[in-house]
């Protein structure tokens, strides 16, 4: 049996997902924060990973703004949280990533 997930659902978890990989990372002792202007830090991302945003979502707060990019094969990805100033920090950085498509819609019937 195909197991179904909502978009909903799917979104719940990758924000779980990504506050998972937030608190792990303020968990350990991080270095400070990198920040740099949005367009900079997604211009460095693309020349020096290749990377892409594939995912932008507004935060509970209403201002900030997560940007999620990833390398087309995968090897590394990164989450970006952007203030409304245009300033933008790294909250994230990984290896090996994969990104599923937009869940199918639920079937009834």
């Amino acid at each position: 049996m195909k197991a179904e997930m909502s978009l909903g659902r799917f979104l719940g978890a990758l924000v779980v997902l990504v506050a998972l990989a937030l608190w792990s990372t303020i968990a350990q002792a991080a270095p400070p924060a990198i920040c740099a202007l949005t367009e900079d830090a997604l211009a460095a991302l693309a020349t020096r990973y290749d990377e892409r945003p594939f995912w932008v979502g507004i935060m509970s707060d209403g201002q900030s703004v997560m940007t999620l990019t990833a390398s087309p094969d995968g090897a590394t990805w990164t989450a970006l949280i952007s203030a409304a100033n245009g300033q933008s920090c790294m909250a994230a950085v990984g290896l090996s990533s994969s990104t599923p498509g937009p869940p199918e819609p639920d079937e009834e019937g």
